[in-house]
């Protein structure tokens, strides 16, 4: 049975009826809620994953430590699932803090992505042989310093380097998931290394801009 969400016109009011397969969801393009996740460790890094050969939008490119859809009636809160089922991780609250919702599209030929997605960062004190990767849906994972991140989505490096348990790898820009729009319309993936790095110091948290 195809699983059903909450849908919402493009300025998040409910529509009527409010929800709808996630197929109709994808082929009409409905505006929808999600959730993603950023791990941060105190060694000064930020948790990528490689998205796994099932996701429709960029399969192999990198993105948030862990996402996915919310269910019709499902919270924010509830999203915390995703780590654990993509990761193996399971967070305490006092460890997860919200940074704002990201108003993201993406369109890959017939699949129509219009979402809005909370974001949240988290404490994370594993490191990659802690993790336990969903198959199919994450294909792995790498660490980048928040320190690189901001010279990369900054635009003063072409490139970086990242750590995965079986060595170092080369990451660029255009190697994230959305990337036209999330290094450059939306500026989002700078604004999450950011606030990262304001969590790594003890300072408030900047947040994403209201919608």
């Amino acid at each position: 049975m195809s699983e059903i969400l909450n849908v919402f016109d493009a300025g998040g009011a409910a529509l009527d009826p409010p929800v709808a397969s996630i197929d109709d969801v994808h082929r009409l393009g409905l505006w929808h809620v999600t959730f993603a996740c950023w791990l941060v460790s105190p060694r000064g890094t930020v948790l990528i994953q490689k998205r796994g050969a099932r996701n429709r939008i960029d399969p192999g490119s990198y993105d948030a430590s862990a996402s996915g859809h919310l269910s019709a009636g499902e919270t924010p809160e509830d999203g915390w699932r995703e780590c654990r089922e993509e990761l193996g991780v399971v967070l305490p609250a006092e460890d997860r803090f919200p940074i704002g919702v990201l108003r993201n599209q993406a369109v890959r030929g017939d699949y129509i992505n219009n979402e809005f997605c909370h974001v949240f960062l988290a404490r994370w004190q594993g490191t990659g042989q802690d993790l336990t990767l969903q198959a199919g849906e994450v294909a792995g994972c790498a660490e980048m310093s928040v320190a690189d991140g901001l010279a990369l989505f900054g635009g003063h490096r072409l490139e970086i380097s990242a750590q995965t348990t079986d060595g170092d790898i080369t990451l660029c820009a255009t190697d994230m998931c959305n990337a036209a729009q999330r290094t450059g319309k939306n500026g989002y993936y700078l604004k999450v290394m950011e606030a990262a790095a304001d969590l790594l110091a003890g300072r408030p948290l900047r947040t994403l801009p209201p919608l």
